[in-house]
Formats: structure tokens, sequence, C-alpha cells
């Protein structure tokens, strides 16, 4: 029997009949389709009211036989030849003087006025109100009831706009709120959700276990879903997920995840936010989400991998919705609706679908014509200062572009504020000290330069090994002489410098060794010279 229903008269007898005649229960709930506790209420008001044969019941009257298993609200009334009981549900209690009657107009209106109130605000606020005038209050289920008539009146029928969804225009997204405990590459178990895409005018599903609802899981997701497909919906109706949308609310435009975003633009899909709160606005995809939760997912194990649960997904999808009667028919599936009409209106899947990237964008060059990418930074051409460019990361590769132009390309760097120069970004007298600085890297590098002058400078560079222990100040006196060397016009000042770096050899121990030693030298050798002349 249905849930509050009434029997009819003629069928009631009959149960009544079997339960006086001490039927068991079992019998009578298959041969009535009758719960086991209506069984058990119906004998206990037949024992209170002394009905205790057959011959009772059958010659008792049908309106008084109704009140006693209905109450003095049961009405007989006959239709198609039978008796019928009809329930006088409209008879209310009358309260007396020591209750306080809410004011359901002014609630009423509250109610419509402000769509944050909820119903459950305005008892507690006629509770109290009650409380406060030291009345009784009425109970939560009645005031309710009363208000919602009153709603209704306002409201009028409860109706619905059909919508019409042209094939190849809408793909629906959704998440299915069961999860899965999966195994990743490594063997860890993971909470796997289940990311659901659906079109609106054939009803066609692909569904995929991901790892996490992040942008990077879900946009890798999409891309599988486009795949499966082999082709590409006109736009994309999405909740309001956090990997999707960054802040939303009703009656504003969404603000969508920079990231999420260009996927969809590099697909040339539209992304499309459904209203917070409105489901209806996705509903194929709701529907599937129930499908897939009744259906599909009590069939996948947990702790397999990932990738065997995604086949199997795959696999049970669709032969249990994809290729399942749908509206009634056998033969045109949801997959017959997507091949004869979706997929010929959809746009054409050509080429590779783009990869996950991190979008960076309105970014101006500083001066030195590094600009910072998550913790580090990426030259751009010094002709770019004080110009806005965006900037992407997609598989360890930083992609900058000025407008549709790309001007500049770089590894992805690991770690915390490291630079990457290219040197061609580099005015001319930069590029001059960024080859100084990488044409030495090791001690090694710096003795085998020092090679190509003098066999005194050799000396000074190896002896300076000795005193210097950080390479980078090695580096700096190595060059330093060097660059005296060669900034000696003449044999004699050459010769000059020479003797100094001779003589300081000569005279300190090597570890004290160093290059202001060596001008006090050739300062007084030179003064020497000229006194000469």
């Amino acid at each position: 029997m249905n849930k509050g229903k009434t029997i009819p008269v003629k069928i009631l007898k009959k149960i009544c009949a079997a339960l006086i005649t001490k039927k068991s229960y079992t019998k009578v709930m298959e041969s009535y389709k009758i719960a086991k506790s209506s069984l058990q209420k119906y004998k206990k008001l037949l024992s209170l009211s002394n009905v205790t044969t057959v011959r009772d019941i059958l010659l008792m009257e049908d309106q008084k036989f109704a009140s006693i298993i209905y109450g003095k609200n049961a009405q007989v009334y006959v239709k198609a030849k039978q008796a019928h009981i009809r329930l006088n549900r409209n008879v209310r209690k009358k309260y007396d003087d020591s209750y306080y009657l809410p004011d359901y107009p002014n609630y009423m209106q509250q109610y419509v006025d402000d769509h944050d109130l909820c119903k459950s605000d305005l008892f507690n606020d006629y509770k109290e109100k009650a409380i406060a005038r030291n009345k009784k209050y009425i109970q939560y289920s009645t005031f309710i009831s009363y208000l919602n008539q009153y709603i209704d009146k306002i409201a009028g029928q409860d109706i619905y706009l059909h919508r019409e969804h042209l094939y190849g225009n809408e793909l629906e997204l959704d998440w299915c709120g069961q999860k899965k405990a999966l195994l990743d590459e490594e063997g860890k178990t993971l909470n796997c959700s289940v990311l659901v895409l659906t079109w609106a005018a054939s009803y066609f599903s692909f569904a995929c276990f991901v790892k996490d609802q992040s942008t990077k899981e879900t946009v890798e997701a999409i891309s599988k879903g486009f795949e499966f497909f082999g082709c590409l919906p006109k736009q994309l109706i999405v909740d309001n997920a956090k990997c999707i949308v960054k802040k939303h609310s009703f009656g504003h435009e969404a603000i969508v995840n920079t990231n999420f975003e260009y996927f969809l633009a590099k697909c040339n899909v539209l992304i499309n936010v459904n209203s917070p709160y409105r489901p209806n606005e996705k509903s194929a995809v709701e529907h599937c989400v129930h499908l897939l939760q009744q259906r599909v997912l009590p069939h996948i194990q947990e702790n397999i991998t990932i990738e065997n649960a995604n086949d199997l997904l795959v696999h049970l999808l669709m032969e249990k919705i994809n290729d399942a009667t749908f509206r009634g028919n056998k033969s045109k599936t949801r997959q017959y609706y997507f091949c004869q009409f979706e997929k010929k209106k959809a746009n054409a899947l050509t080429g590779d679908l783009p990869k996950y990237a991190e979008r960076f964008e309105n970014i101006i060059v500083p001066k030195n014509y590094h600009i910072k990418i998550k913790d580090n930074y990426y030259s751009v051409p010094f002709a770019k200062v004080r110009k806005i460019v965006n900037a992407t990361v997609c598989s360890g590769i930083v992609n900058i572009s000025l407008g549709d132009m790309l001007i500049a390309r770089h590894k992805e760097l690991i770690g915390f504020n490291l630079y990457s120069t290219d040197k061609s970004h580099c005015p001319t007298h930069h590029q001059a000290v960024i080859t100084e600085i990488d044409k030495f890297t090791n001690t090694n590098d710096l003795i085998l330069y020092a090679k190509t002058f003098n066999s005194e400078i050799l000396a000074f560079c190896l002896t300076m090994t000795y005193a210097k222990k950080s390479f980078y100040e090695l580096k700096k006196a190595c060059l330093y002489i060097i660059k005296l060397y060669k900034k000696a016009q003449t044999d004699n000042a050459r010769t000059l410098l020479i003797t100094a770096i001779s003589n300081v050899l000569k005279r300190e121990y090597p570890w004290d060794v160093n290059t202001y030693l060596v001008d006090n030298e050739l300062k007084m050798l030179t003064v020497f010279d000229k006194n000469n002349e």
C-alpha cells in the first residue's frame, strides 16, 4: 500500500478479518503489500473497540468501521461502486487565549522579501515573542503548515520552465558526492573523487576518478573527457567548485580561476558558471551523478589502482547508463542520440588538446628586466621594460608573451629567488659582464686562462689558490692582475708589473699574498723608474 493513502473499506475489512482469525503477519503482509507496523496498529484498534469476531466486522457499518481504524476524521464515500475512505485533514485545532498566535501575513511577507531568511528563523522569532508574553506557542510543524498556505497564495501554482538544449552546444560538469579509496602510482591510498561530464541534449556521459579536486586534476580529467567524446562543446556549464571559481554571488558574474579559464580559451570553449544554489541549470549531469552512484559506483571495489578503476568506471558507465534504456526506449539510447545528433553539431576535435598551464597575467616588467613568476625571476628583452606581459608555465617551460607575441622562453627554475637570464635579453654592457662571470666556473678555468699571458701571472694565480679559500675571491684577485696586465700599453709598464708580482711572491709567504701588496710594490717601482729617467 502507498504510504499515507487510505485503504478501500472492502479490502480493509478483509485485512482485519485475517488478523482476527490469527493469520501470520507475514502472510497478510505478502497478500496485501502492507507494513507490519500497520497490521499491529489495526489489531490494537480492533481490540480496544471490542471487535473480536469476523461477524462483528462484516455486520458493522462502513462509516463506523472506518472511524475505528482511521479516527473521527474518516469519511466514507462511494467511487466506482466501491466504498473508499477520505480523511478530513482540514479540521483545525482551536487555540484558547493561553496561546500566542502567529501573525502569518507578516511572516509570509518577511520570507518573500528576504531570500536568506529560513522558515525556522521565523518560527524561532515567533517562539521568542510567545515566551516573552508568557504565552503558549503552537508546534513547529503546525506553524510551517499554516505559513506554507499563505506563501502558496502569493507564489501561485508550482510550475517550471522547460529549457531547450541544442545539440552540440552544452556540456555539463559536476562531481559525485561518493568517493573511493584508490591507489596512486606509488601505491599510496587516496580518497578519489569522480568528475562527471554530461551533454545537455543527449545525456551521453563520461566519468573519471581524480586524485583531488584541484584545478590541475580537473583540467586533465576534462581533457580525457574531450578525447573520449571526440569533439568539443561550444560551452561548458560548471558549478561553483573552488578549483574553478574564485568568487560568485547570485546575480553577479563569476570570477573564474585564471588557469582554468586559460585552458578552455585554448580549446575555444566558453565557460558558463551556473548561479549558486541553482543545480537545475545543469540537471542533465545531476541526473547522471545520481545514476552513477546508484548503478555504477557500488560495483567498483576499493584499493585498486586509479588507472584500473577508471577503465572499469568507463566500461560500467557505457553498459549501465550510455547504452541502457533511455526514456523507455531500448534502441534509442544516450549513445544513439550522441552519435546521430550531438557529435555532428559539436565543434570538431582537431590536433592535440592543450596541456594544463599555470597562467600569470598583467605583469609589469621592472627596470632589471626580470619578472617574478612564482618564487623565481626570468628575463625578458630589456627594451620591454615597463611593458605589461603575460606568462604561462607548462611542462617545466616558462613562456612569456607581449600580446600575442612570444618574447621569452625559459626552463622553469626549482628553488627560491633564483634568476634565469638570457644574454640576448641584456644590453651590450650587461652582456660583457655576464660573459666574464660565466667564463670561469672553477679554479682550473682561471689557471688555464692565466697561462695565456705570462709565467709570473700564472705563478701569482697558483699562489693565490693557497691564500684564498673562496673561489669567488680567488677569481676577483686573478682577474684583477690580468686586467692590469692587459691595460699596460708599453713593454716598460708590463715589465714593471711583472717585477712587482715577482718581488711580492719572493718576499711574502704564500698565504699572505694579495693584490694590495702588488699595487703598493708597483707604485714604488713606478716612482723609482720615473726618478731614474
